[in-house]
């Protein structure tokens, strides 16, 4: 479909949710969480990768800080920009990520 037809696609997939992140499907946040992982698993050996971008201008963005706590628990070590160029979810006064 053309871009403008996907992009309306995902702004109807966020609903009335206020944060405007989309809601998955149990099987697609297994699937995001399998994906990651493993993205993870393959890419930890390289000292090169200092920072995990969760989502790209909001494309996909749903449950951002839940999805931050939990790759914190997987690498607690690298930076984590949780919502790059777009919905910036906060955490009190500051930002989710580092």
């Amino acid at each position: 479909p053309p871009w403008e037809t996907r992009r309306a696609q995902a702004d109807a997939a966020r609903g009335n949710n206020a944060a405007q992140e989309i809601l998955r499907t149990p099987e697609s946040l297994q699937a995001f969480r399998t994906e990651l992982r493993a993205m993870v698993a393959w890419l930890a050996p390289f000292a090169s990768v200092v920072v995990w971008v969760l989502f790209n201008e909001g494309w996909g963005q749903f449950e951002t800080r839940a999805n931050v706590q939990w790759l914190r628990e997987l690498d607690p070590v690298r930076l984590i920009d949780a919502a790059s160029g777009w919905n910036e979810i906060a955490e009190g006064a500051s930002p989710l990520g580092d």
